[in-house]
């Protein structure tokens, strides 16, 4: 029990709250950090990582990492000067002579920060040179983003297996695989985590709650016809925000299982993990929508037209941003009023946020940072 307790204080102690692990945030995928962005932003500085940058940046406390789409991971520091690089082998059955990919954005642990490649295989990778510390293979395809959880004590790695669904946990200090959660069908949605509990949604229209300790499944929550999930699950204050095929958002109970409350949106299918926090649930449809509900109520505060199909939000302090057919948009959270609005690119990545700083990449092969002249 004392081991189990000093493992958990350390993890803590290493990843606050405010903490941007995941490719949306914490590892229960609020997507929604205190300080805010401070105002009138602007573009504060910019690094090449020379080829598209499609994935969100993960951020801790003095580094930034960004995966570009060639399958090179490029971290620097808060003022944008590169500190290593690090790019996945090559030479494997599936991929013998071009250049590998990432399955989807890693995930920091407190041993360093974990990767995984299309073809399953599984690196974590040392935070301050990009030494490999171990390596493992699942054989498995893997398209959706990693997250972590404690279980059993330990600091364990959730990695999904797109064809069946079925979440693998590795120890985060070793590689050795702990616990593979039961096969539902297709899934591409990435695994969220919180107080003992992982939660994921399917191909089968319906939301998944494993134990973090054995990965045994304790609740599958269907959610009707055309409810397909194809993002992540939000969990905060007992209960998990998602959006679903239909156009819906929900709040679902994690331990019964019970809607809280449920909100059609008219405005496309919500294929983005939504931004929560106690009082504002910001989602992005397929229908070039940007929403803002209560997320006590699942109430519409209020809603903006952007230009295509934004991707997922994030909540920065009192802000919303999200980014839209190569230009990210920058609203109050409680009115929707706009900030700040700038094309950057043709194309760019979902944002992050840390210490007052908003970072994404674009299909030019930069990291852009954005940052207020007054922080929260």
């Amino acid at each position: 029990m004392l081991t189990k307790l000093l493992t958990l204080t350390a993890v803590l102690l290493i990843f606050p709250a405010a903490a941007w692990q995941t490719f949306h945030g914490p590892p229960d995928l609020t997507g929604a950090v205190k300080q805010g962005l401070g105002e009138n932003p602007g573009v504060i500085w910019r690094l090449g990582t020379g080829a598209p940058v499609s994935f969100p940046c993960l951020m801790d406390r003095e580094r930034i990492y960004a995966f570009n789409d060639q399958g090179s991971l490029v971290v620097c520091d808060y003022d944008g000067r590169a500190i290593w690089r690090w790019t996945l082998p090559r030479g494997t059955a599936n991929t013998p002579d071009g250049p590998r990919k990432f399955g989807g954005p890693g995930v920091l642990i407190s041993a360093g920060v974990v990767i995984a490649t299309e073809d399953g295989d599984v690196f974590l990778l040392k935070k301050t040179t990009g030494d490999i510390m171990w390596k493992r293979s699942l054989n498995i395809t893997v398209v959706a983003p990693l997250n972590t959880v404690l279980g059993g004590g330990e600091e364990l790695v959730l990695v999904t297996d797109q064809a069946t669904g079925a979440v693998h946990a590795l120890r985060g200090d070793t590689g050795e695989q702990v616990w593979r959660g039961p096969e539902r069908g297709r899934s591409d949605c990435p695994p969220a985590a919180a107080k003992g509990r992982v939660v994921s949604g399917s191909c089968l229209a319906a939301l998944h709650v494993l134990a973090a300790d054995n990965g045994k499944a304790t609740a599958d929550i269907e959610l009707g016809q055309d409810c397909q999930i194809a993002a992540g699950a939000a969990m905060i204050d007992g209960q998990v925000v998602l959006g679903d095929r239909s156009g819906a958002v929900t709040a679902l109970d994690t331990k019964t299982g019970a809607v809280i409350w449920r909100t059609p949106l008219d405005a496309g299918p919500v294929f983005t993990t939504p931004a929560v926090t106690p009082a504002h649930a910001a989602v992005t449809t397929e229908n070039k929508r940007l929403v803002v509900l209560n997320t006590r109520t699942g109430k519409v505060m209020w809603e903006k037209k952007l230009a295509l199909a934004p991707s997922a939000p994030a909540i920065v302090g009192d802000q919303v941003v999200t980014t839209d057919d190569g230009a990210i948009y920058v609203c109050r959270v409680d009115t929707g009023d706009l900030i700040w609005h700038r094309r950057i690119s043709d194309s760019i990545s979902p944002v992050t946020s840390k210490l007052g700083v908003v970072v994404f990449g674009t299909d030019e092969g930069e990291i852009i940072a954005i940052k207020g002249e007054k922080n929260d």
